[in-house]
């Protein structure tokens, strides 16, 4: 009797608890046993929520909610948009925006495909946010229209790193917006082909 208990308890200790190596999870996905032997990152947990809690919110905010899989599918949808504007590993993506769904999605995009990102503080003043995007050389620009304004009317700094800038909440037709992206027609232009784990 002992000998079995013992057998027991030292096979559960091995599924769940081993020394060298991250706690074992072990999850059902429709009938099948789904297990988890490595750290979440970022990339990954949002990969892994998706496919286990797809219709379960993961953000919510005053216009409604988001669910997991429509998170993983528009953070995939941003990251095939930057590849195909050749932003690759070690680029620098620089994010001008308050906090909004689309700042999430940037969070897992941006580190899926090795870039980096670059949070500029909405707060600052023209001159300063135009000096933090010449100084630290950013590839794209990711802007909310009611920010756009400090960076589009400010020419006396010439940014020559940067090569495109895509506009959340692009609204109706504006000159200033010339020759920019708009965030929602660029991710509606993507099959979220894309996993966010593997580079």
């Amino acid at each position: 009797m002992n000998r079995q208990f013992n057998t027991r308890q030292s096979r559960k200790q091995q599924r769940y608890v081993h020394q060298s190596s991250p706690i074992t999870i072990s999850v059902r996905i429709r009938g099948e046993p789904m297990h988890s032997y490595v750290p979440l990152s970022p990339t990954t947990f949002l990969e892994r929520s998706g496919q286990a809690f797809p219709n379960r919110s993961a953000i919510a905010y005053p216009d409604g909610t988001v669910t997991y899989a429509e998170l993983l599918h528009r953070s995939r949808c941003l990251a095939q948009v930057l590849k195909r504007l050749q932003v690759g590993y070690g680029d620098r993506v620089a994010l001008l925006t308050e906090n909004n769904r689309q700042i999430i999605e940037a969070h897992f995009s941006i580190p899926a495909i090795g870039a980096v990102i670059v949070m500029l503080n909405p707060w600052l003043a023209e001159q300063d946010l135009l000096s933090l995007l010449d100084y630290c050389e950013a590839k794209v620009l990711i802007v909310d229209a009611s920010l756009s304004e400090k960076i589009f009317l400010n020419p006396q700094v010439a940014l020559s790193h940067l090569q495109q800038v895509i506009v959340i909440n692009h609204g109706v037709a504006n000159p200033i917006y010339s020759g920019v992206l708009d965030y929602e027609t660029c991710l509606a232009g993507e099959n979220g082909d894309f996993r966010l784990d593997l580079r």
